[in-house]
């Protein structure tokens, strides 16, 4: 479950804003997290900026700063440092990720002083997209994976290899969760429109570019308002080859038991013996075996 904290100066109006001076939002999450304990799932507390990261390096490390150490003892949550950052105007995707990575470094340090071990997932430019860089120019800590953001507008671009290069040149580094991707045709009016797309033409081939990488991944977005959404404004599931909810349902129930936390021993053939009857017994019609 990816949980999105909307950072109070890039949204106005809502009820829980982060405020480090009183306990809503803290109690919210709470809430939240300890009851995806008792489900076993895993918690992503996302940072949800879409901006460049320089221009929140303040408010950002606030944030981290408090909600570290409240979560540093809950083993299933994940600190999605800065949603979306922007930052492509640096010239080469390299230039771009060095100046992410100078802010995510801060953040790291930051989340390391009081929480060691929750994974950290650190974003890259262009809303999350140019992640190769980092392949050669890693950040500093350890439990890091990287996130990736895809949209049917970039699988069907005029280059889509650029987006699938990028991920795959990280993957071989590092791994990946792709914390946004989903598609509505109703939403989405104009064939072109970024959201625009379909079970058949992103969603399946996505899915297995997913797993041939080894890829986790959240659908964005579990909403009837925010897009592109999974829902129907009554709460009932979108369902259909051009939307998401069903397919993301039937997704989440086909690999619900794969990949679990385990001993890490793998997939291990068994060992069969038989011990009865023994080799080269005979037997006639009628025998009971």
């Amino acid at each position: 479950i990816r949980i999105n904290v909307t950072p109070p100066d890039s949204v106005s109006g809502w009820p829980h804003p982060f405020n480090p001076g009183n306990t809503d939002l803290y109690d919210l999450l709470r809430t939240v997290v300890d009851y995806c304990r008792t489900k076993d799932m895993y918690v992503i507390i996302d940072w949800h900026y879409i901006a460049n990261t320089y221009e929140h390096v303040a408010s950002t490390s606030e944030f981290w700063a408090y909600m570290a150490p409240r979560f540093a003892n809950d083993s299933h949550v994940m600190f999605e440092l800065f949603n979306e950052p922007i930052n492509n105007s640096f010239g080469s995707d390299a230039a771009n990720w060095a100046s992410v990575k100078t802010d995510m470094q801060t953040w790291i340090n930051i989340v390391r002083t009081y929480a060691p071990n929750n994974i950290i997932l650190v974003g890259g430019p262009n809303w999350s997209q140019t992640i190769g860089p980092i392949a050669s120019n890693p950040p500093t800590g350890s439990n890091i994976a990287i996130v990736s953001h895809i949209y049917p507008g970039h699988w069907r671009a005029g280059n889509p290899s650029w987006y699938t290069n990028n991920i795959t040149t990280c993957a071989a580094v590092f791994p990946i969760m792709m914390t946004e991707w989903g598609f509505s045709q109703s939403g989405s009016p104009d064939p072109q429109d970024l959201l625009n797309g379909t079970i058949t033409g992103y969603g399946q081939p996505l899915s297995n570019f997913r797993e041939q990488y080894g890829i986790g991944h959240t659908a964005w977005v579990a909403s009837y308002d925010w897009g592109p959404p999974m829902f129907w404004t009554d709460w009932t599931l979108r369902i259909g080859e051009g939307e998401m909810g069903g397919f993301t349902k039937d997704l989440l129930y086909l690999f619900k038991d794969a990949n679990q936390p385990g001993g890490g021993s793998g997939n291990i053939l068994p060992t069969v013996s038989i011990n009865s009857p023994l080799n080269g017994d005979l037997f006639f019609a009628g025998d009971d075996i």
